[in-house]
């Protein structure tokens, strides 16, 4: 896993969206709205473009020191084939998983729709209830009815694709929640992503670039820079 003080991009210039991806959550803020996944783009050809492909993964506490690139991190969804078996019961055994992790929020993506819903072993295990609102919002709101507390985990149902997205896709869950599931499960969330984005042309830049057309660390992960 890569922390910001590893970044080799000076702190100063870093847009503040891959700064907080780098970043721990803090654990004294409860109703915290964590981002969990994410499916972003702005300005897509122009001189202010930022693009973010993120989703979240249950990993177990030890492990988490040893992840490398993971493949989810190019498209931020879980799943993209279509299983197709030959023989009947072929899916028996069939449980998606990302890097063979469970994802928080579960995806699925053909590369002209995508679609997003928090994962099922996440809402059952902590008792939620959904809601769905339909029309222009199409979105998933998870309530705790014992509790009660509202609207503790949600995000847009789903997106399509067709030179550029619909819409913008970002799911949330509350930090007591989102920890609470954590401890249940030994583990800790990791944040597998693809960020691009322009940095302004300032001395630290060009220090890191050292003259050169590209540059690219891949020792615990995957930063490239180029002019």
């Amino acid at each position: 896993m890569t922390r910001l003080e590893e970044f080799p991009h000076p702190e100063d210039v870093m847009p503040a969206r891959l700064k907080a991806l780098l970043q721990p959550v803090a654990t004294d803020q409860p109703h915290l709205n964590i981002e969990v996944a994410a499916s972003f783009e702005h300005d897509k050809y122009g001189p202010g473009r930022e693009a973010l492909h993120m989703t979240m993964l249950v990993v177990p506490s030890r492990k988490a020191s040893r992840l490398g690139v993971l493949q989810e991190s190019s498209t931020g969804v879980v799943t993209s084939a279509i299983r197709m078996p030959e023989k009947k019961g072929g899916l028996r055994r069939y449980s998606p998983l990302a890097s063979g992790h469970d994802p928080i929020v579960m995806s699925w993506g053909s590369g002209l729709y995508f679609a997003y819903n928090l994962s099922e072993k996440v809402w059952t295990s902590l008792g939620l209830s959904p809601r769905c609102f339909g029309n222009l919002n199409q979105r998933m709101v998870y309530d705790d009815p014992a509790a009660p507390e509202f609207s503790v985990a949600e995000g847009e149902i789903s997106r399509s694709y067709n030179f550029e997205a619909s819409r913008n896709v970002s799911w949330r869950m509350r930090n007591d929640y989102l920890r609470r599931y954590l401890w249940m499960r030994d583990a800790v969330g990791v944040r597998v992503f693809f960020y691009e984005g322009l940095l302004e042309d300032c001395a630290g830049v060009r220090a890191v670039m050292k003259g050169q057309a590209h540059y690219l660390d891949e020792q615990d992960g995957s930063s490239c820079l180029s002019p």
